[in-house]
């Protein structure tokens, strides 16, 4: 009796043990933290700094393949922004494609 008491114990303290054990591996759960500050806004872009010339998208037809499903505007500030790393604004995509029609 006394042995299968014993045996309980050491059974029942090797449980205890292997509990606390895989209890403190959960981890303790992380504080979120606030956003860190957004960067200052960029400044608009009014034109090509050293080409001074724009692509020509006016011959282009708006929303097919060739000008990636987008419209004359948004490609060709999409041009602009792969060539000088600046968005234009739409107002002055507009103005220049206005320019390439007349013309």
């Amino acid at each position: 009796m006394r042995k299968i008491t014993s045996s309980l114990a050491a059974l029942a303290l090797l449980v205890a043990v292997l509990a606390g054990a895989a209890s403190a591996q959960n981890p303790i759960p992380v504080t979120p933290q606030p956003y860190p500050p957004a960067s200052p806004v960029p400044n608009f872009y009014f034109g090509p700094t050293v080409e001074g010339v724009f692509p020509y998208v006016a011959g282009l037809t708006p929303y097919s393949a060739e000008t990636n499903n987008m419209s004359l505007e948004g490609y060709l500030r999409a041009l602009v922004f792969q060539r000088t790393g600046k968005w234009m604004s739409l107002a002055d995509a507009e103005r220049v494609l206005r320019m390439q029609r007349s013309q």
